[in-house]
């Protein structure tokens, strides 16, 4: 599994990350987070941001996922379909490792949290990534689906910082999963 350091999203907007923290804050009212299509609806956060979004039901208390939404950016940038798919079954072995542990310390906290970290995928090398991913729950209590957002074309102000934190000065060239 690579590195990743998890950071609070108000701290790091990037794209159109900070509208759908907004959406998401105002959607879960005194619940721990909102639910799905009962408060939280993916198509509200507008076209142009779908794409860069996908769902995922947590499957037997975490032991898998189930991707019930993997936008179009997700799949021409990554060179793979995962919609209706578990996390076990990509066809890259390090994003299952990378998916699990993110989703868990989602479930974790209970909150949005960004995450960066290094990936390269089938048909994008984009190195360095950040994710934002957003916890769900039908009974606001229990977290049963996490939303993410990541659109691999934006970059916030402080990128190579994140980076540099993140790599605490030792980052190699290239990392390469498969």
């Amino acid at each position: 599994m690579t590195p990743f350091r998890v950071y609070d999203p108000e701290t790091i907007p990037s794209g159109r990350s900070a509208e759908v923290l907004a959406y998401w804050q105002a959607k879960k009212g005194d619940a721990i987070a909102p639910a799905w299509n009962k408060t939280f609806f993916l198509e509200d956060l507008g076209w142009d941001v779908l794409p860069n979004m996908s769902v995922v039901d947590i499957v037997d208390e975490g032991r898998d996922y189930r991707y019930r939404y993997w936008g179009t950016n997700n799949a021409h940038r990554k060179g793979f379909e995962m919609t209706g798919k578990l996390l076990s079954e990509s066809p890259l072995q390090a994003s299952i490792g990378n998916g699990r542990t993110q989703f868990k310390e989602v479930v974790r906290q209970r909150k949005p949290l960004a995450i960066i970290y290094v990936l390269e995928y089938l048909k994008y090398t984009p190195l360095d990534q950040i994710t934002f991913r957003f916890p769900l729950s039908s009974d606001g209590e229990t977290i049963d689906k996490i939303v993410t957002y990541q659109d691999l074309d934006e970059k916030p102000d402080n990128w190579a910082g994140l980076f540099d934190e993140l790599w605490q000065g030792n980052r190699p060239r290239w990392v390469k999963f498969y």
